[in-house]
This record gives structure tokens, sequence and C-alpha cells, in this order.
């Protein structure tokens, strides 16, 4: 009797096996397609923002240099400027001296 049960529990369970066997490769087949589409849209997802982003970090930079440019020249004006006010205190100096 008892070796009657254990054969049925043995037979019960290796078709239970083969059963989640078949289960589990259709839940793998499932996920693995799924991981691929996901995977695929995040690639693209990436991809535009990061031509986005260097998008954007190009014209920052572009801007800046336009800017250290615009910087260059107003300190070269500051500096011509600065160079004939002492020239013209030093004139004013000599003509009050003079008189």
């Amino acid at each position: 009797m008892e070796e009657k049960i254990f054969d049925l529990l043995t037979e019960m369970y290796a078709e239970m096996r083969k059963g989640f066997k078949k289960v589990d490769m259709r839940f793998e087949k499932a996920d693995i397609n799924e991981l691929k589409n996901d995977v695929l849209h995040i690639e693209n997802i990436m991809i535009n923002n990061d031509k986005a982003l260097f998008d954007g970090y190009r014209q920052i930079y572009e801007k800046q240099q336009e800017h250290d440019k615009r910087f260059d020249t107003i300190e070269r004006k500051i500096d011509d400027m600065n160079l004939i006010i002492k020239k013209h205190d030093v004139e004013i100096r000599i003509i009050k001296e003079a008189k």
C-alpha cells in the first residue's frame, strides 16, 4: 500500500515538474522579449537625451566663448581709458603748477 502511494506521489511529482518547466519556459520567453523591448526603449530615450544634453552644452560653450571675447574687449578698453586718465591727471597737474 505504501509503495503504491509512493509511486503515485512520484508520478504526480514528475508530472508537476514537467508542467512547471513549461510554465517557466513561457515566462522566460515573455520576460526576455519584454526586457528586450524595455531595454531598446530606454536606449532610444537615452540617445535622444544625450543628443539634447550635448546640444545644450555646445550652445552654452559657444555663448561663453562669445562672452569671453566681449569681456576681453571691455577689459582692453578700460585699460586704455585708465592710461588716458593718468595722462590727463599729469597734464592737469602740470597746468596747475604753471599758474
